[in-house]
């Protein structure tokens, strides 16, 4: 294999397709051994659901995931006031506060979309007025 600095009479080009042909197997492996350039979490957060029965089963399992931690914390003698003390309970928590969020949201856009949808079923009197 050549060294680089032997190509240091080459042109700009031809420098780029050697570089390209000694990084490319290996970038090839490389990409082939981790994965998906997107981690599977980041996808998720970009394809963020808002239809009510997918939001409302994520708060389902995030309060019984809440719960069955709060459980477990309560068997190993921790009591109710030091709950929140605990990292994990409090990123539970505040997960299912994400999702109550996100579903106050889509209520807010369905109340929206309602009133624009009897707006227009009413002619848009009230415009006029």
């Amino acid at each position: 294999m050549q060294h680089l600095a032997d190509s240091a009479t080459l042109s700009d080009s031809s420098l780029l397709i050697k570089v390209l042909k000694i990084a490319g197997p290996i970038c090839n492996g490389l990409a082939m051994l981790s994965g998906p350039i997107v981690a599977p979490d980041f996808q998720r957060l970009l394809t963020m659901p808002l239809h009510r029965p997918t939001i409302e089963a994520q708060l389902m399992r995030a309060e019984q995931t809440l719960s069955a931690w709060g459980k477990s914390l309560e068997t190993q003698g921790v009591g109710a006031a030091e709950l929140r003390l605990n990292p994990k309970y409090r990123k539970l928590s505040g997960r299912c506060t994400q999702i109550r969020r996100r579903l106050s949201a889509v209520a807010e856009g369905e109340a929206v979309t309602a009133a624009v949808a009897e707006r227009h079923a009413g002619g848009g009197e009230e415009a006029a007025e």
